[in-house]
């Protein structure tokens, strides 16, 4: 389950060094296993993990921004607001728009602030079972053999996507929206997570 966002150029205004306040919620994740038998389960295990190593390569990013700061709400807890945040991105997947569509239970949250710029970011995915990975490779060697090379299918163990949007709470006209593919947190990887972190938001803030 992987979006590709369109890209987007609608701005409301020059906003680069600019001294308005930006709020944001953590990044939420949302992540799959892909069993051997090819079904998708919710993980929660590979959600928690990844997410720790977002939350700490947002915080690292963040600590030297003092326009930028976090509302403090467990939006993972709130389905309904979850569920906007998810139609949210879904939509803008699929249409290029400049201008955000009602969200419902989210406004309501995002009406607890009163900076008009709103940075909101989700990231999913899937990760495969170790069964399935293999097999998926030895499929690929096949075809591979049946069209003499010319067709090389090699799977992705895991395959995440990091999705974020700016945007004016009042105009609710989009500013920024973006995405990127994250590579799967390990202990070795924060470092990488927060290059990408850095890359995705660098459109934003500038150098």
């Amino acid at each position: 389950m992987v979006y590709t966002l369109l890209p987007m150029n609608s701005q409301t205004r020059a906003i680069f060094g600019f001294a308005d306040t930006i709020y944001y919620i953590k990044p939420i994740s949302y992540y799959f296993l892909l069993s051997s038998n090819k079904e998708f389960k919710s993980d929660s295990s590979i959600s928690d993990k990844n997410l720790k190593c977002l939350n700490e390569g947002c915080k690292s990013f963040f600590s030297n921004r003092i326009n930028v700061r976090e509302l403090e709400y467990d939006l993972i807890k709130d389905t309904c607001a979850l569920s906007d945040l998810t139609n949210l991105f879904n939509y803008i997947s699929w249409k290029s728009i400049e201008v955000m569509p009602p969200l419902f239970c989210l406004d309501s949250i995002l009406n607890l602030v009163h900076s008009d710029y709103f940075l909101l970011s989700f990231s999913s995915g899937f990760t495969r079972t170790k069964e399935n990975y293999h097999s998926s490779i030895a499929k690929g060697f096949f075809i591979s053999a049946l069209t003499l090379g010319s067709y090389v299918s090699v799977p992705y163990e895991s395959t995440i996507d990091l999705r974020v949007v700016l945007f004016n709470k009042q105009t609710r006209q989009i500013i920024l929206s973006n995405n990127c593919k994250m590579v799967d947190c390990d202990l070795d990887s924060q470092k990488d997570i927060d290059d990408q972190i850095w890359k995705i938001f660098k459109p934003l803030f500038g150098k």
